[in-house]
């Protein structure tokens, strides 16, 4: 009820506001004759001046023919008659007034408005503004004080770890590199270095790495991460054998480490079966490096997707790329999600169908009878290296159209060279220098990728 007085005594305030002036008289404007006076006088001045040779004509023309409007003016303003009270026209714009501004705001209310609806308490109607992300905030601070003290060693062991869980390679680089200064020759932090420089490389184990890697060993004999990345280079470089001779005894030193006996055990399993990874991309299959950055391109999506959403073809390139890794469960979990973000898209059902039909297809069974377990294998590996070049050529043409940060020219060089097209990876570096030349933090960045990549 109280809502109807509000809105009623609201509706009256402005019918008033409106009428008012069209119900009252306005006084008439009192115009001053003392004007016209003023200029006639001025005129009488300007023709005698000009009868004793005291003004020029011309200039004497050009003051009679201003002070002539002026005096023209002042006349006319002087005759205007006070304005009429409007009589029956006045009268009819004011009931009018009165009669349409209530029923034409009353209308429209009762049509889009819903007066049984109660209030919304005023918390519920304010905005909540986005919770801040305290990895960040606190990751922030943490850059800030190694910033203030770069000699901080705390705060650099702090950052190293962060930046490989948050895929900043480069930056990890940088810290454990500034640990190494301040803290002296270390196994522990040589062997993390080099899996920082062998992550921005793409997981190739690159010649600066390998040093890196038997640095630590001489400071940290045992040391697991050091001798695993050794056995990586050698299998990268077509050596299995000698690959397998480093794995072998890393399974009992690393027994209290269940991550580093797991990943040990697939290397062997993989070396074992025939199967090892090779160093570059070709014909027969894509190397871990090559996987590895798939599954991080995947993983970023998913990302994005989960914290923005995105349209139909972003969803369903996420659920061929589960389908190309082998995860069917995180495909399917990917459709599902799809499905509920893509409710209001009348064309998402179709293509999320089409998709989970793919995904659902069973192997040919020509593929698992009549081929060979290398031709089984190609096809799959082919998959990613296809998917890898998609994912790498978009980034590209999103860097050439919109530019990009920092870390989006560093991945874009790292993904090239993990294709082992070093043409273009230093092509893209040359384009990161000008885009970012304005970033003072960017030179250096770059400049460690090159020489991580030998691409100088």
């Amino acid at each position: 009820m109280m809502f109807w007085f509000a809105l009623a005594g609201m509706t009256c305030v402005a019918v008033l506001i409106t009428v008012l002036p069209l119900v009252l008289k306005r006084p008439p404007r009192n115009f001053p004759r003392s004007d016209i006076a003023f200029y006639n006088a001025q005129l009488a001045e300007i023709d005698r001046d000009l009868e004793r040779g005291q003004l020029p004509e011309s200039e004497g023309k050009t003051a009679r023919a201003e002070t002539a409007r002026r005096l023209l003016a002042a006349n006319a303003a002087a005759e205007v008659a006070a304005p009429s009270d409007g009589g029956w026209t006045r009268r009819f714009a004011a009931i009018l007034t009165i009669l349409f501004i209530p029923l034409v705001g009353l209308g429209v209310y009762l049509h889009f408005g819903n007066p049984g609806v109660p209030d919304a308490p005023l918390a519920a109607r304010e905005e909540a503004a986005p919770e801040p992300d305290p990895v960040a905030q606190a990751l922030a601070h943490i850059e800030s004080e190694a910033a203030a003290s770069p000699d901080n060693d705390k705060a650099w062991a702090a950052l190293a770890p962060a930046y490989i869980r948050l895929g900043r390679y480069g930056d990890a680089v940088i810290a454990n590199r500034n640990l190494l200064r301040i803290r002296g020759e270390n196994g522990d932090v040589r062997a993390n270095l080099g899996e920082a420089e062998v992550a921005a490389a793409g997981g190739k184990v690159t010649p600066e790495a390998h040093a890196d890697f038997e640095k630590a060993l001489a400071a940290s004999p045992d040391s697991v991460m050091a001798r695993f990345y050794l056995g990586l280079a050698d299998e990268q470089a077509g050596n299995p054998q000698k690959a397998l001779e480093a794995y072998e005894p890393l399974i009992e030193l690393a027994k209290d480490h269940p991550h580093w006996v797991q990943i040990i055990q697939t290397r062997i399993s993989a070396l074992k079966g025939g199967k090892p990874a090779p160093a570059t991309a070709s014909a027969a299959g894509v190397p871990d490096s090559q996987k590895a950055m798939v599954t991080t391109m995947v993983e970023r999506l998913a990302a994005r997707l989960a914290q923005n959403g995105g349209g139909v073809d972003d969803w369903v390139r996420l659920v061929h790329s589960y389908a190309v890794l082998d995860e069917k469960e995180k495909a399917g979990e990917a459709l599902a999600s799809a499905r509920k973000a893509l409710s209001g898209d009348a064309s998402a059902p179709a293509k999320l169908d089409a998709a989970e039909q793919e995904l659902n297809q069973p192997a040919a069974p020509e593929a698992s009878q009549n081929s060979s377990p290398e031709a089984a294998q190609k096809a799959p590996a082919e998959s990613q290296g296809d998917m890898v070049k998609g994912m790498v050529n978009r980034l590209a043409t999103r860097l050439a159209k919109d530019g990009g940060g920092v870390e989006d020219w560093l991945r874009l060089v790292r993904s090239y060279s993990v294709l082992n097209e070093n043409d273009k990876a230093r092509e893209a570096l040359a384009t990161a220098r000008k885009s970012l030349n304005a970033d003072a933090g960017a030179e250096e960045k770059l400049d460690t990728l090159a020489r991580e990549l030998n691409l100088d």
